[in-house]
């Protein structure tokens, strides 16, 4: 069968497990799985297992730019908003036919942060930092088969436009190879000079180059837009127990080199955004003894053995009650056990670490595997209304074709069925949709732990008005427009004849 999410040569950990029990994802949970934190603000060093997960952590330390506090400037040209953008980027093979949605929503992206305007419909002036990173923390079941010349990025910056990575676009395994997925939407080779993307108001760090429509869909392109689609093409050669909770943390770390000194990427005064591209679950391992524990593994229908495929992330990551007769879990809810980073430390580092300490915005935007979104409200910050994460169902797959169930025209050519789809993924999809051509499905696995943190930053203010901090749009659906306007729609509704909001 085929192996789109880890290598298949990591058989050789379970050859002395041939009776080793197998967990699904069927178990009913205790107490209300989040846990306490464990993510230290100014380190990358993963807490040791074992050690006080409830204890507060310790303010912001000043790290060498001044003091951090609430946005002073309301988007007028004598004084910009300063809005620092991360993108975590998946860049593993199963992103191989998500790469169109991918070009677009980073061209889409260096549009809408020129766009963007307050309550009163008149343009904001904004000094935009723009960084991207990949999902890729490395693991040990990946390193053996890491391409030779290729770093996990593990929260740090990819600053190089893909024309000059274009080894990046083969798989570990030598299939898919999609340089095209570079080429086409980087034909000009755009870089910033520096570790991310500055642009907007008088500042820029990118080369003077011709504006051309890169994406294809009739409107010329600027050098900001040319430079996301450079950054965000990231390949498709990374480790496929994707870690996108992880690599945001250590990419916001304000002692990464990053963000130290007068050029940092994460400014004080800043606004802060995070869009995260994953079709996959997140699966940033706390203790690596998970990798090797077979109480995580599902067994392989072909092999009749446990084995690690990217179920251990559901199995160590989420409990829930079930399944009923139609295969449907209810209760999903994240583990906090020690084997993945909790949800609770990535909660509170967003909220209070770099939120209510440091009095800054905090929106997220993950784009991941749920309903596609049937509707958006019509006025800011324009988030979903309809479809998306509020009609996310927990199932099991089902064997049959698309649409009546979960597997593609490649899958039934290939004898893959939905027990070897349960053992690869654990959970089954959170959406499907035909892609491009219409006889390629795409899918995205339910992103439970993500939707968590997300969701936790949503808020209310004084007067009890909801506070939209968190958009989730969908991996399956075929336009980013909902996301990008979600992203300036959040940033500028809190400016204009309403605003400022009071912060909830």
């Amino acid at each position: 069968m085929r192996r789109s999410s880890f290598p298949p040569a990591s058989i050789c950990l379970c050859a002395a497990l041939l009776c080793a029990s197998a967990c699904g994802p069927s178990i009913v949970p205790e107490g209300d799985g989040t846990g306490g934190d464990d993510l230290p603000l100014t380190s990358t060093s993963a807490a040791t297992p074992g050690e006080d997960e409830t204890s507060v952590p310790e303010p912001i330390d000043d790290v060498e730019h001044g003091d951090v506090g609430e946005p002073e400037c309301t988007g007028t040209p004598d004084c910009p908003l300063s809005l620092d953008v991360l993108v975590v980027v998946d860049n593993s093979n199963t992103m191989a036919g998500q790469q169109a949605l991918l070009n677009s929503t980073m061209v889409q992206l260096g549009r809408q942060l020129t766009e963007i305007e307050d309550l009163d419909g008149n343009p904001l002036v904004i000094d935009n930092h723009v960084m991207v990173t990949t999902t890729d923390l490395s693991n040990p079941l990946c390193e053996p088969f890491t391409p030779a010349g290729y770093e996990p990025a593990a929260g740090s910056p990819v600053s190089t436009a893909c024309t000059d990575r274009l080894e990046h676009f083969t798989a570990a395994s030598g299939d898919p190879s999609i340089p095209e997925a570079c080429t086409d939407i980087c034909p000009q080779g755009v870089a910033p000079d520096g570790p991310f993307v500055i642009f907007g108001a008088d500042e820029s760090n990118l080369p003077d180059v011709e504006p051309i429509d890169v994406d294809g869909d009739g409107e010329s392109d600027s050098p900001a837009s040319q430079a996301l689609a450079c950054l965000g093409a990231v390949g498709i050669s990374g480790c496929g127990y994707e870690s996108p909770l992880e690599a945001m943390r250590r990419a916001l770390d304000p002692g990464a080199a990053h963000n130290l000194g007068p050029d940092a990427f994460l400014r004080p005064n800043s606004i802060l955004a995070i869009i995260i591209i994953t079709d996959e679950l997140d699966c940033s391992v706390q203790d690596e003894s998970l990798m090797e524990d077979p109480s995580a593994w599902s067994v392989d229908p072909d092999l009749g053995m446990p084995f690690p495929s990217s179920a251990l992330c559901w199995n160590a990551g989420v409990e829930c009650e079930g399944p009923n007769a139609q295969g449907e879990y209810g209760n999903c809810v994240s583990i906090a056990d020690g084997r993945l980073h909790t949800v609770d430390g990535y909660v509170e580092f967003l909220n209070t670490q770099l939120g209510a300490v440091t009095d800054r915005d905090v929106f997220m935007l993950p784009i991941v595997g749920v309903p596609v979104v049937l509707a958006h409200n019509a006025n800011p910050p324009f988030e979903p209304i309809a479809g998306g994460a509020p009609d996310m169902v927990y199932r099991d797959w089902v064997d049959a074709p698309f649409p009546a169930g979960d597997l593609s025209e490649e899958d039934l050519a290939e004898g893959i069925d939905a027990d070897d789809k349960r053992f690869e993924y654990g959970i089954g999809p959170g959406c499907s949709t035909f892609g491009n051509p219409p006889t390629t499905l795409r899918q995205g696995i339910a992103p439970r732990r993500m939707l968590d943190v997300c969701q936790s930053l949503n808020s209310k203010d004084g007067e009890g008005q909801e506070r939209i901090r968190c958009c989730v749009e969908s991996i399956c659906d075929d336009s980013p427009r909902g996301t990008m306007n979600c992203l300036s729609g959040m940033v500028g509704s809190q400016y204009g004849s309403l605003s400022p909001l009071p912060k909830g």
